[in-house]
């Protein structure tokens, strides 16, 4: 596991990846793990085919990539070969170091659109989405996917399409598309998927801590992981996985100053990059996440939720800090990966 990670033409130096996920993948969530690690490779959030040839705003912003991203993998959803196509040329474009296929996200308005796990009720015609998408890249081109829509079998079929169809590695995210994030990721079914194919698989699912990422790695044969959920307010986790990974050794959580620091940053660039007046409100889900199993949050989560300046924000965190005689407390690990609310699932 200490060696290069190969994906198509692209190589990597670390096994932990940063899974799509909207609402949570913006560019400044991506600066910030840069502050900390610069060897995973990070996803955008999930950019929307049709309504990015349609010039939607919010899809145009996805598209763009930050310098300090790279390397950096763009993650488009459609249904259409040549509209998924079409924007496969723009990520390249952007400078994307990896395009990849959602055939995975169950949000529900994204499913209503035909898109990301709804393609998994008819593998059939998934093939012609990806010999498309393949024709006109010249990057790596991945394929993220769930096990299926409700048969975990279905992801054996969908992974041969893909593999055939030139792809360069999977993501598997261990559970059907109607199980949303209920249960237990099945890592026996991604290791199934390993043994089947010859191309890289990246493992999605439950990886909260760093020795859950080591202990699916070495436990499932796979060859990366890929961190959802347990990055949310934690951009630590990745460099903590490689380092456990590399070294057997796990770094300490960082000390409550730097996690506040660590904060601050991602919502001055929020602020900087869509303005104040969405970027405060797109603040407060993070003070969630960061904030999470740590003592005495009530106020600070109440004053940001309040709050209608980064300035305003910036003041409640001080007080929170200054509040708390001892700066080396830490979350609690039981409550790693679970959600301060569901916001984030919706598909925007």
């Amino acid at each position: 596991m200490k060696g290069m990670l190969r994906i198509g033409t692209l190589t990597l130096e670390s096994r932990a990846m940063l899974a799509p996920m909207a609402g949570v993948c913006d560019s400044p969530f991506k600066r910030v793990v840069r502050r900390f690690d610069r060897r995973s490779l990070l996803s955008t959030e999930i950019v929307n085919a049709d309504a990015l040839l349609a010039g939607n705003r919010e899809m145009r912003e996805r598209l763009r990539l930050h310098p300090e991203e790279h390397p950096a993998a763009l993650q488009i959803a459609g249904h259409e070969p040549d509209q998924l196509a079409r924007a496969a040329r723009l990520a390249q474009e952007a400078g994307a170091d990896l395009v990849d296929i959602n055939c995975g996200c169950p949000s529900p308005q994204l499913v209503r659109s035909g898109n990301g796990a709804a393609l998994l009720k008819h593998p059939d015609q998934l093939a012609r989405l990806y010999e498309a998408v393949r024709k006109v890249t010249h990057v790596p081109m991945t394929v993220k996917m769930r096990l299926g829509w409700d048969d975990p079998e279905t992801v054996l079929e969908v992974a041969r399409i893909a593999e055939g169809c030139g792809a360069d590695a999977l993501w598997i995210h261990g559970r059907t598309a109607v199980q949303q994030y209920r249960g237990k990721a099945d890592w026996d079914a991604i290791a199934a998927v390993k043994r089947l194919v010859r191309i890289p698989v990246i493992g999605n699912g439950d990886i909260l801590t760093p020795e859950d990422g080591r202990d699916r790695l070495l436990g499932s044969g796979v060859d990366a992981v890929a961190i959802g959920r347990g990055a949310m307010g934690n951009p630590w986790i990745f460099n903590a996985i490689d380092h456990l990974v590399r070294t057997g050794e796990r770094l300490p959580e960082p000390d409550l100053a730097t996690r506040i620091e660590t904060l601050r940053w991602q919502c001055r660039w929020l602020v900087e990059d869509i303005g104040e007046n969405r970027g405060v409100p797109e603040c407060r889900k993070h003070v969630g996440w960061y904030l999470k199993g740590l003592p005495d949050v009530t106020e600070v989560r109440a004053s940001t939720n309040r709050a209608s300046t980064l300035a305003e924000i910036e003041a409640a965190l001080d007080r929170y800090l200054d509040s708390q005689p001892d700066h080396d407390i830490r979350p609690r690990e039981e409550l790693a990966g679970t959600l301060v609310d569901a916001k984030w699932q919706r598909y925007r």
